[in-house]
């Protein structure tokens, strides 16, 4: 389920790391449930 436009402003306007972060993760489960997780970094 997509997030509202007051959502999107909230977290935005948050300083909520940790909770932005669960809410990413939620999202990232719902899209690949698998529980193998990667993440590049690009330092260009």
């Amino acid at each position: 389920m997509p997030l509202t436009q007051a959502q999107a402003l909230d977290m935005l306007r948050s300083d909520d790391l940790i909770g932005i972060g669960m809410e990413a993760d939620l999202v990232r489960r719902r899209l690949h449930p698998g529980n193998v997780v990667s993440y590049q970094v690009d330092r260009n």
